[in-house]
């Protein structure tokens, strides 16, 4: 028995028919994971920053409170150098 080549050519358009939607539903998920992972790592930016904050206040009020007669006047370490 001999094929058309007409069959092989609408078995091809069924297939990449059926494939396309499979493409686009993998590039949104793809989308969807990066956009969440970048959003993840924007949040726990904020609160290493926060943290850091924090600790450096809590630092400095305790070394106050440690020292009653102290007037305020602090030194600290920024990027290796030293402020008065």
């Amino acid at each position: 028995m001999r094929r058309r080549d007409g069959t092989k050519g609408s078995a091809a358009l069924v297939c990449l028919t059926a494939l396309l939607p499979l493409v686009v539903a993998g590039g949104t998920m793809l989308a969807v994971v990066v956009r969440g992972r970048t959003a993840l790592e924007t949040e726990l930016a904020k609160k290493s920053a926060a943290d850091a904050a924090s600790s450096g206040a809590q630092d400095a009020l305790a070394k106050l409170q440690a020292t009653p007669t102290s007037r305020g006047a602090t030194t600290s370490t920024s990027a290796g150098r030293r402020r008065a």
